[in-house]
């Protein structure tokens, strides 16, 4: 009787707790009502790839991310996005782009969106303080680059970098575009063999080059990638009057205009066909090229009076890097223009800083040439004469306070490594490092194929040593880069010991075949010349 009156007691006090708890509860989540300086900090320690789903978690986070968004002034998208397939990233890359009202360079490259469609276009179309878009790598219709003109006339650098170009918006569903549908196709299957079929969507043509012109307020262009011929070239330069920069690299190289011809580039109707495309519009560029300050034209497939013609225009020429295409005129032997084609015809190279010269055939003119490049701080010289179409030996001697500077390739450095102690004293006096990774010098493949080898000329080896003794003419030169490929290294030791003394990085790349004792040799020579000045 005791245990049932305490139970109902017990029972009965319960009820009443229950009646009179009462349980506040926050009137949002914690997350949400924590401290700005928290949120701030979180901001700070999270990686912009996570932005995106941060957005998500709740109320708080979306308006911080938005206001973050708000503030930017330079965007690349591959910051926020991982690559993704065609038009995968089309919708959160029009998000990011709708929140983006005070950016001013703006990147869309091909890895995070490959297509560039109508919904993208119109975003990007109201950003209206963007001065510089990047779409690298990507597809892009007429229609959307004429929409671009219209609506961003103040876009002041344009890079269009491996871009391809269809007339109309690409449709996956429909299969609207076929060809570049396949194109993409091939490219996500990992098949080798698709570039030279679909070469027609990497060509700057008269419909595109229309919408390029529109541009009026350009100052930087860069069409690498891209097959620029000599009349787009010419329309390019006349009709853009603020152009500064212009950057070309022709992606052609000797092995697919074999293929895209069919087996006949050694056949004389053939090439007179590509040279009748390479030689029209000489007349109009009429103009001097006032504005034009860094010119960047390689393996360009013209001919010595397009490129006579627009060196004679650069009036203020401050960075020049050439490589002329393989262009055999008689359909026999592969042919290399003469370095008189810049020497002989740039009005005014005392303005030039940076000179470099690939594959060309050296001349006799070297030493009056440089005695008018008063400012040329940068020169890199690449001698056609080759056997081979691989650079293996890197190596730099580089200057600095109070100590000189070896980097040398990861074979090379075991060696020194290993010779320590019975090292010369000059290879001893100097900081050697190893170079990783080994990287190439220009961005395109080599114009020398092993099919075609490059007879050695009666006065070349001379034409070259005359070209290296003259290099103390410049006077103001600090960077000096040689690629060597499978020259005779001894040629090195014409450079004047005033020039090693003055320059603070010589930078020396050697073939594949350059056997390894000649470079060591070589290296340990200039160590004796290249010494700290104290």
């Amino acid at each position: 009787m005791c245990y049932d009156a305490w139970k109902d007691e017990r029972r009965a006090a319960r009820r009443r707790q229950r009646r009179s708890l009462r349980i506040e509860e926050p009137p949002c989540p914690y997350i949400q009502s924590m401290p700005l300086e928290v949120l701030d900090e979180i901001m700070k320690r999270i990686d912009k790839s996570a932005w995106l789903s941060m957005r998500s978690v709740n109320s708080f986070f979306r308006a911080e991310i938005t206001k973050r968004f708000r503030t930017l002034t330079r965007v690349d998208m591959a910051e926020f996005l991982p690559a993704m397939f065609a038009i995968e990233a089309e919708k959160p890359v029009s998000l990011i782009l709708s929140n983006l009202v005070n950016v001013q360079e703006l990147t869309v490259p091909g890895t995070v969106l490959r297509v560039l469609r109508s919904s993208v276009v119109e975003k990007i179309c109201q950003l209206k303080k963007l001065k510089k878009l990047d779409m690298n790598n990507c597809f892009i219709s007429s229609w959307a680059l004429r929409k671009l003109t219209k609506r961003l006339p103040q876009i002041e650098e344009l890079c269009l970098r491996n871009t391809k170009f269809t007339y109309r918006d690409i449709d996956f569903k429909n299969r609207r575009e076929s060809r570049a549908v396949a194109y993409l196709t091939f490219i996500a299957t990992a098949l080798d063999d698709y570039s030279t079929s679909y070469s027609s969507f990497q060509e700057i043509s008269d419909r595109v080059v229309g919408k390029l012109i529109s541009w009026k307020n350009l100052r930087k262009l860069d069409l690498r990638g891209c097959v620029v011929e000599n009349s787009i070239l010419y329309r390019i330069l006349f009709e853009l009057p603020k152009l500064e920069v212009i950057l070309i690299e022709d992606p052609r190289t000797v092995q697919r205009l074999e293929r895209e011809l069919g087996g006949q580039v050694r056949e004389q109707g053939a090439l007179t066909i590509m040279q009748d495309l390479n030689n029209n519009g000489l007349s109009e560029l009429s103009r001097r090229l006032d504005n034009l300050k860094t010119l960047t034209l390689m393996n360009w497939n013209a001919s010595d009076s397009s490129v006579k013609h627009i060196m004679e225009k650069c009036i203020f020429l401050h960075e020049l890097r050439f490589k002329l295409g393989y262009r055999p005129p008689d359909g026999s032997e592969p042919y290399f223009g003469s370095t008189t084609l810049i020497t002989d015809y740039l009005p005014h190279p005392e303005h030039l800083r940076v000179l470099a010269l690939y594959n060309m055939q050296a001349d006799s003119n070297w030493a009056s040439f440089f005695t008018r490049c008063y400012c040329l701080r940068e020169l890199t010289i690449e001698p056609m004469l080759s056997e081979a179409d691989f650079l293996d030996v890197h190596v730099v001697f580089k200057r600095s306070t109070g100590y000189n500077l070896l980097k040398v390739p990861p074979r090379l450095f075991k060696m020194f490594t290993k010779w320590n102690r019975n090292m010369s004293p000059l290879l001893a006096s100097f900081v050697i490092c190893e170079i990783q990774p080994l990287y190439n010098p220009y961005e395109v493949n080599l114009s020398v194929s092993d099919t075609f080898t490059m007879p050695a000329l009666p006065d070349y080896s001379s034409n070259l040593r005359n070209m290296l003794y003259s290099l103390y003419k410049l006077g103001s030169l600090r960077v000096l880069r040689l690629i060597w490929k499978k020259l005779n290294v001894d040629l090195l030791d014409a450079i004047p010991d005033a020039v090693l003394h003055n320059i603070e990085v010589l930078d020396l790349w050697f073939g594949f075949d350059t056997p390894v004792s000649n470079i060591t040799t070589l290296i340990e020579r200039l160590c004796g010349r290249f010494r700290w000045n104290d």
